[in-house]
């Protein structure tokens, strides 16, 4: 009897032990999550695919579109699509504040839109070169569900703060 006694314990302590994950273990499935969120949202942004870059975001944030970076003409316009191309992230670091929120620290580098450059641009038929800007943002990411009802990392970005730092006007 105390054989089976000690292998049922045994058994039940087995099994507790299995389904629980380290805080660790949760942190870093977290950071991986919420990079993803990050490298959608931005990937989106350099295509202008405003629609998808909006399911990333927090109803808290303003949506994109292509008001965000003024009151365009065509060649302006290609101006920005450059940009958005050349434009490049990296996240400094995530910070979990809990389950549902982490911060955080991106740093992007864009072009800088003034007539210099888009001369440059324009005759060399490249990017940025090293006429770039760097412009650190600071993303709060919390979980919820997307405008599809997809369970996901959202981002609480200010909007004009972050259409500054993609297209440095």
């Amino acid at each position: 009897m105390k054989k089976i006694i000690v292998t049922l314990l045994a058994a039940m302590v087995m099994f507790s032990l299995v389904g629980c994950e380290s805080k660790e273990e949760k942190e870093a499935k977290i950071k991986e999550e919420v990079t993803s969120s990050v490298d959608q949202f931005m990937g989106a942004v350099k295509e202008m695919d405003f629609d998808v870059a909006n399911k990333y975001l927090s109803e808290s944030s303003d949506k994109l579109d292509d008001n965000d970076f003024g009151n365009l003409d065509e060649d302006s316009k290609e101006l920005v699509k450059t940009a958005l191309n050349n434009m490049t992230y990296e996240i400094d670091s995530i910070n979990v504040d809990s389950s549902e929120s982490a911060n955080v620290n991106l740093t992007v580098s864009a072009m800088k839109l003034d007539l210099a450059n888009s001369l440059y641009a324009a005759v060399t038929g490249e990017g940025m070169g090293d006429k770039s800007v760097d412009t650190n943002l600071k993303i709060v990411a919390e979980k919820g569900k997307n405008e599809d009802g997809e369970t996901t990392w959202l981002l609480n970005i200010d909007d004009g703060t972050f259409s500054n730092a993609v297209v440095n006007k």
